[in-house]
C-alpha cells in the first residue's frame, strides 16, 4: 500500500465515521438483501396478476412447434405414438401432481405455479392420448375416465376454486389419487 492510499479515506468508512470495513460490508449486504427481497416480491406480485395468461402463453409456445412438426411427419396421431408424447406427458403430470401436493402440504409459495403446470400438462396429455389412441377407447375406457376426472379436478383447482379452501384441498387430493388410479389401470389393462 502506498502512502497516498493509506492517507486517503476509504469509501466504506467515509460513509460511516468510525465504522470498520467489516461492519460496513455487513450493512451493505443487508441493504442488498432487502433490495433483492423487494425485487423478488415485486416479480411475484406481477406473476400473480399475469399467471393465467402466462400459463396459456407457455402452452401455446410449447405446442405450436410440436403441431407443425407432427403435420409434416404423417399426422398428429402418428407423431404422438412415435414419440410417446402421451406416456411422457402422463409421467410428467404424475410427478408434478405429487410435487404440487407436497408443496401445498408444506406451505411453499411455489404451490400455485406447480398447480397451473399440473393442470396444463394433465390436459395436454389427456388430449394427446385421446388423439393418438381413440381406436383403443373401448379397451382403455377405465383409464380414460379416471384421467378425465383427474384433469377436471386439476383445472377446477387451478382456475375456479379458492386456494386453501376445503374444496380445493379435497379436490386436489382426489385428483392426485384419481391420476394414480388411472396410471395403475393402464398398467393392468395393457399387461
Amino acid at each position: 500500500m502506498t502512502a497516498r492510499e493509506s492517507s486517503s479515506p476509504d469509501y466504506r468508512t467515509r460513509a460511516l465515521p468510525g465504522a470498520t470495513a467489516g461492519f460496513t460490508c455487513g450493512i451493505q449486504l443487508r441493504m442488498a438483501t432487502r433490495y433483492l427481497d423487494r425485487s423478488v416480491a415485486g416479480i411475484m406480485r406481477l406473476m400473480n396478476r399475469l399467471r393465467r395468461t402466462l400459463v396459456l402463453l407457455l402452452v401455446l409456445i410449447l405446442l405450436t412447434p410440436t403441431l407443425v412438426t407432427a403435420q409434416e411427419s404423417g399426422g398428429i396421431s402418428d407423431f404422438i405414438i412415435r414419440t410417446n408424447a402421451h406416456k411422457i406427458g402422463g409421467y410428467v403430470t404424475l410427478g408434478l401432481a405429487l410435487t404440487t401436493a407436497g408443496m401445498g402440504l408444506l406451505g411453499y409459495d411455489v404451490h400455485p405455479y406447480l398447480g397451473y403446470a399440473t393442470a396444463g400438462f394433465a390436459a395436454t396429455a389427456a388430449l394427446a392420448g385421446t388423439i393418438a389412441y381413440k381406436d383403443l377407447l373401448p379397451v382403455v375406457w377405465p383409464h380414460a375416465v379416471l384421467n378425465a376426472l383427474a384433469v377436471t379436478g386439476f383445472v377446477l383447482n387451478a382456475f375456479v376454486l379458492e386456494g386453501g379452501s376445503a374444496a380445493h384441498i379435497t379436490i386436489g387430493a382426489s385428483s392426485v389419487a384419481l391420476l394414480g388410479a388411472a396410471y395403475a389401470s393402464i398398467l393392468l389393462i395393457m399387461r
